[in-house]
């Protein structure tokens, strides 16, 4: 991690580089707690305190690059059991004080095997947050969500694979959704549950 001194004169942290490789993280939902690598990540018991007035002149954060290789994550609850590898993420000039300028950001890796690719910008510190992103997911498997549809679905199952852009931006009354792609399905099997009517 590389910081810029000079900024922190302006109440600016500047973070000009930040490179990680080769981690493994396993995060462990459980009813009661979370627990990150084995560790039990303490939850929040306290009250709330009292909000301190808004500074005049606040600090605020960015970072020229990100840049992130051989990254896996595995994630686990009740319902989802799901693995992120990042063969590489690339972020690039990230700032609060520059909200309205787009970050560019590009991927690739895996979602429980699935390989993905990414590109796009993103402006998540704008009073429009927005995120334009070039999505390719080559055959995610489905049946590694059935759990998430329990309650609607006895059974799910096949492959998901889409090539296309998305579009999300939020907004002062809701958000925006939009993508423009193929969307294509494959040994795709699916049982809804019976409705139940009570009389």
């Amino acid at each position: 991690v590389d910081v810029a001194w000079l900024p922190l004169w302006h109440r600016q942290v500047n973070i000009q580089a930040v490179e990680l490789s080769e981690l493994t993280i396993t995060i462990h939902q459980l009813p009661d707690r979370t627990l990150i690598g084995g560790i039990h990540l303490p939850g929040d018991d306290t009250p709330p305190a009292e909000q301190e007035p808004a500074a005049e002149h606040p600090w605020t954060a960015g970072i020229d690059t990100l840049s992130l290789d051989n990254i896996r994550v595995h994630y686990i609850d009740e319902k989802l059991d799901i693995t992120l590898f990042l063969e590489q993420l690339q972020l690039d000039k990230l700032a609060q004080w520059s909200e309205q300028t787009p970050t560019p950001v590009s991927a690739s890796g895996s979602i429980n095997d699935a390989p993905f690719t990414l590109s796009g910008e993103i402006t998540p510190f704008s009073a429009t947050p927005r995120y334009d992103i070039s999505l390719k997911l080559d055959a995610l498997q489905l049946a590694a969500f059935e759990k998430l549809a329990q309650a609607q679905l006895d059974r799910l199952a096949g492959e998901f694979s889409y090539d296309g852009k998305l579009v999300y931006e939020q907004q002062p009354d809701g958000f925006k959704v939009g993508q423009d792609g193929t969307l294509r399905l494959q040994a795709y099997s699916v049982s809804v549950k019976q409705p139940v009517i009570a009389v």
